[in-house]
């Protein structure tokens, strides 16, 4: 299996670029997930990786040894697509074993390889089927045992789940995870879903506008946002724009908010608070008189919207005629229009540069 390196990476298709200046390195046998939105670079990305496309600038490393110059068939690439892409006229067997037989391989020596990918991805008993005859479940499975079955040194995955309902999208989280696992194949994979990027990565990193805007461990990024624009994309989170008033103080649109960021910068500047919607805690009635208790993180609000979600209940606040939203579980359904106390922990609020400026 291969480490990557990619190193200055530029691309653009006659116009600005699509990828600027990217440094990226993924350890070998890790899963890495680029996470981002739509038309931020991801794809263009994976498929210079591949050799599909030609970067403009920069380098890229397998093991330390560039690949800028071997061609696709021969950088020992496994990619699965969006769609499938089977061969309608092959059935299951045959398009598994289409890559050995490109390969040269003899289909007596090909066919306990091309059945332990089904076994791999539980299609034994479809051998024999065409695409047709499959779900699209199904599909994305021979899809990936095609794309392992040559033994290949890094596997890609360009969003292989986005047509799957979530059920499915889930059985396949797991099961690329098991092959990945057994195999210890160097993987990455570009999506726009969090949840798929948090369960499936070793480590991660959000892209934005061409550019990696952080990298590190899934939990790292989600509790530990280093700006505002990952903060914002990665979502579920409360962000208060404010101003330094003293070290662990925060003035914002809801009052004083203490934090545990001791700053030393100077007093006035520009920030963000953000506070992820499971620490914005709901601790009942409130015991006190309207505007006392601020000192301690503690505010009066009023429940305004109510949705239920799987083991948790969401519940949208006003603050001082700010909006806020507050992820529980289901203890203690509250109701639209009852005035509660919301609290927030010093070392929950993640204070970032600049102020939020939605686009």
């Amino acid at each position: 299996m291969s480490s990557i390196t990619l190193t200055g990476i530029t691309k653009s298709y006659d116009g600005p670029p699509v990828v600027r200046d990217l440094n990226l390195h993924v350890e070998t046998g890790t899963v890495f997930g680029l996470l981002g939105p739509s038309g931020c670079g991801k794809t263009t990305t994976l498929k210079m990786i591949a050799g599909l496309l030609e970067p403009d600038a920069g380098d890229i490393r397998f093991d330390g040894a560039s690949v800028r110059t071997v061609p696709p068939e021969r950088r020992r690439i496994g990619m699965v697509f969006q769609q499938p892409l089977l061969f309608p006229h092959m059935n299951v067997e045959q398009n598994v074993g289409f890559g050995l037989r490109m390969q040269g391989v003899r289909p007596g020596d090909a066919l306990p390889r091309v059945r332990e990918c089904l076994a791999m991805v539980q299609l034994e008993r479809f051998a024999r089927r065409y695409p047709h005859q499959l779900s699209g479940g199904q599909q994305q499975r021979v899809a990936l045992a095609r794309a392992v079955v040559t033994d290949p040194v890094v596997l890609l995955l360009d969003e292989p789940l986005s047509n799957l309902d979530t059920g499915l999208r889930e059985q396949m989280r797991r099961l690329i995870r098991q092959v990945q696992e057994r195999l210890g194949i160097t993987t990455i994979f570009v999506t726009h879903d969090q949840d798929e990027a948090s369960e499936l990565s070793d480590c991660m990193a959000v892209m934005l506008d061409g550019s990696l805007a952080q990298t590190g461990r899934p939990i790292e990024l989600f509790m530990r946002p280093e700006t505002v624009a990952v903060a914002r994309f990665l979502g579920s989170t409360n962000l208060l724009s404010g101003r330094l008033r003293a070290p662990g103080l925060l003035e914002t649109l809801i009052g004083p908010l203490a934090t545990s960021c001791t700053d030393p910068a100077e007093p006035g500047r520009p920030v963000t608070a953000s506070i992820r919607w499971e620490h914005l805690t709901i601790a009942g009635k409130p015991a006190e008189p309207a505007g006392s208790g601020r000192a301690t993180n503690s505010f009066r609000a009023v429940i305004r919207d109510v949705v239920f979600g799987p083991g948790r209940i969401r519940y949208t606040v006003e603050v001082d005629g700010v909006p806020l939203v507050a992820a529980t579980p289901i203890e203690h359904e509250y109701r639209r229009g009852e005035t509660i106390e919301v609290r927030i922990a010093p070392q929950r609020v993640r204070v970032l540069p600049g102020e939020d400026r939605p686009d």
